[in-house]
């Protein structure tokens, strides 16, 4: 009987030991699974997101420069024939950050520059776009990579910039170093420069374009070598 007793006692502590480690397998299940679970599903939603976002669009060549690239010689208001690039406005965030006695220059630029183009899918702030493309360092450009653009397009013509009055945008750091949001559109007579804050509540429209140095895909370079311009 004690004997009995013994196996059943035996038999009742092995079925309790075997609760215990499956709880306990349980219990480090949920707390690995959960992270991996919700870390997976994170980065599903942000891939998804990315790709709703923005589309890459044809990469853009921008000349060298053999010259400094001084602001002030090459964005003025004008629409005759024989300026540089006929610009019709330019708004007044624009003309104090990177123009007049402290205008902005940038130093030549002895290689052409390979800039990307992103549609925008969706209305969106500066903060998105510029996470969209990597980051501060890659959402980068530069004035006289935006003038040279301008200049293949000074009378309106078709090409890598919108005509239709939607925006072209670039992140060009001022005179002092502080990343600007400008923005480039067509108006039928010249070109309409503007400026404002990266942290401008006020939202881009949708089919906007984007220039900068991030988001160069190899289908974009691909899509470049068949544009008609």
């Amino acid at each position: 009987m004690k004997e009995e007793r013994n196996t059943g006692l035996r038999g009742i502590g092995k079925y309790i030991l075997w609760k215990l480690r499956w709880v306990e397998c349980t219990v480090l299940l949920v707390f690995f699974a959960v992270p991996l679970v919700f870390t997976v599903g994170r980065v599903t939603e942000v891939m998804s997101r990315s790709s709703f976002m923005v589309e890459p669009l044809p990469v853009v060549i921008t000349h060298a420069t053999s010259d400094r690239f001084v602001a002030d010689d090459n964005f003025s208001l004008g629409v005759s024939d024989d300026a540089k690039a006929k610009i019709s406005y330019l708004g007044n965030n624009f003309v104090a950050w990177f123009l007049g006695s402290r205008g902005k220059v940038e130093e030549a630029s002895s290689n052409e520059q390979t800039l990307s183009c992103v549609r925008l899918k969706e209305p969106l702030v500066d903060g998105p776009i510029i996470e969209e493309l990597g980051g501060v360092e890659k959402a980068e450009a530069t004035l006289s990579e935006m003038f040279s653009l301008l200049g293949e397009q000074k009378d309106g013509e078709e090409g890598n910039l919108l005509t239709d009055g939607r925006a072209n945008i670039f992140y060009v750091r001022d005179s002092v170093g502080v990343l600007r949001s400008v923005s480039l559109s067509w108006s039928g007579i010249g070109w309409v420069i503007g400026a404002r804050s990266t942290d401008s509540p006020v939202l881009y429209g949708v089919d906007s374009r984007v220039f900068s140095h991030g988001f160069i895909t190899e289908a974009s370079r691909v899509l470049a070598s068949r544009q008609p311009f």
